[in-house]
């Protein structure tokens, strides 16, 4: 059994909708918590800032107003050895130095960035006017080391991409497991439901409380369903059966005793020519009546599926031989020839002698009937291809390209006359159809009248054979 290929199902398209969803979501939900954090961050260092800016101006104004700015180094001289502190000038109105301190290990690269954002260097200066009251101080400016800020918004940033990406993958893995899973169940329900036969009505396991679980609840009831209606209408077809064979089998003892009885009727009543073709008549309605009854029960027969068709090799030319020699009386009776044309050494075919020889009886009397006085009829065998051709040629009106289907089908008649109900041609398909081999109608010979082909497989042996010379041989009546 071939492996089926792999396929992109519902499961795995709810796998990567899935994961996209999720992308999406995490991705949003990663850049609004990483902002929030950095602005929080941000604006905690700006109130520090603004804090020690604010504590050591006091101090700087507390000093120079009291005139002590030589004080002013070492009471500033502890500050700058905090860690926040890069260095911190203090200079008088006229802008000359009073303290100038930097932190031991840092550098005094300054930027002017007062919001914190990340610039080429470290350090933020502030810078703010001294003044008591009126009276202008100085100016202090102090650096402040914001590395570590900095430090701290891109480890926020890392760790919420690396989370992100994280929660990603595990949203990937199970959303392609759950899909994948999904896939496989749905798969297992599809060819375990194409693997069941036409009679098959056994369960599928419905377990579960999930959709795939409640498709498959829904297609057990639906096979119950299908398996109650199946045995009603065999009930029914049984019964059917049973009436049609018991109906015809009760009316072809009265039509044989009926027909038998005929010639002597007719024989007594040869006097009065009106009453002779009178008994004629009869006698030719009592016959399509018994065929009429012999082809229901043909047809009836084959229509069954259960019933046994003889499949054994058939030697097609002696059979269409005796069949053409049966048929030749009804020809002579309306003075049409009957022929056979067989090539030489054909091989067998696999079938049922009794059904095969129906279907010629049922193609010759439908080509005697619809051929004129003093037509022809002519039956031709050979072999090509693996297969048998048996082909009925008449000299009738023909049969129009639009009604060749029909002629086929039960109750239809295809030809402009027709004494039969319609079922000898439909007898002839299904009894083909069960053999494995085609039945079709063309035109006949020059374009006129019509042409049966019946085309039957060739035994394994016979077909394989060696082919021999086609010769013909022919019997006739007229």
């Amino acid at each position: 059994m071939a492996r089926r290929k792999p396929t992109f199902g519902i499961g795995h398209r709810f796998a990567v909708a899935s994961l996209a969803i999720g992308v999406a979501l995490v991705a949003a939900l990663v850049v609004v918590q990483t902002r929030g954090a950095k602005r929080a961050i941000r604006e905690r260092a700006r109130i520090g800032a603004d804090v020690a800016l604010e504590q050591t101006a006091a101090l700087c104004r507390d000093r120079l107003a009291k005139g002590q700015g030589r004080a002013l180094y070492g009471a500033l001289l502890p500050l700058v050895g905090l860690q926040r502190f890069v260095s911190i000038d203090v200079s008088d109105p006229d802008g000359r130095p009073i303290v100038q301190l930097t932190h031991p290990e840092r550098h005094r690269g300054f930027t002017q960035d007062p919001d914190g954002r990340r610039a080429d260097d470290d350090v933020v200066e502030f810078e703010q006017l001294l003044a008591d009251g009126d009276r202008a101080l100085g100016t202090l400016r102090i650096g402040l080391w914001v590395r570590g800020i900095n430090d701290d918004l891109d480890r926020i940033t890392r760790h919420g991409w690396t989370t992100g990406l994280g929660l990603c993958a595990l949203i990937a893995f199970l959303s392609w497991a759950l899909g994948a899973r999904l896939s496989r169940r749905l798969r297992r329900l599809t060819d375990e439901i194409q693997r069941r036969g036409p009679d098959d009505f056994s369960p599928l396991d419905a377990r579960g409380t999930d959709e795939v679980a409640q498709l498959a609840g829904a297609f057990n009831r639906r096979q119950d369903r299908l398996r109650e209606e199946r045995a009603r209408r065999m009930t029914a077809e049984a019964h059917r059966q049973d009436m049609v064979h018991m109906i015809v089998h009760d009316m072809k003892g009265p039509l044989s005793v009926f027909r038998s009885g005929m010639p002597l009727i007719r024989e007594r009543l040869s006097a009065d020519a009106r009453l002779g073709r009178m008994a004629e008549m009869l006698s030719e309605g009592a016959g399509r009546l018994l065929r009429m009854a012999e082809n229901i029960l043909n047809v009836a027969r084959v229509e069954d599926p259960d019933a046994p068709i003889e499949k054994k090799p058939v030697d097609l030319a002696a059979l269409a031989r005796a069949r053409v020699d049966a048929a030749a009386e009804a020809g002579r009776e309306k003075a049409v020839a009957v022929s056979l044309e067989a090539a030489q050494g054909l091989p067998s075919c696999l079938g049922d002698p009794d059904l095969l020889a129906r279907v010629l009886d049922n193609l010759l009397l439908n080509a005697i009937e619809h051929t004129p006085k003093r037509g022809r009829v002519r039956v031709g065998l050979s072999s090509a291809d693996g297969v048998l051709r048996l082909e009925v040629l008449d000299t009738g009106p023909g049969v129009p390209a639009s009604e060749r289907e029909r002629v086929f089908e039960k109750f239809r008649k295809g030809r402009a006359v027709s004494g039969g109900a319609g079922l000898g041609l439909a007898f002839c398909r299904l009894a083909i159809d069960r053999h494995g081999g085609r039945i079709g109608v063309a035109d006949g010979e020059a374009g006129r009248g019509a042409r049966f082909v019946v085309e039957l497989p060739l035994t394994a042996r016979s077909a394989a054979g060696p082919k021999r010379a086609a010769g013909s041989s022919s019997s006739s009546a007229s």
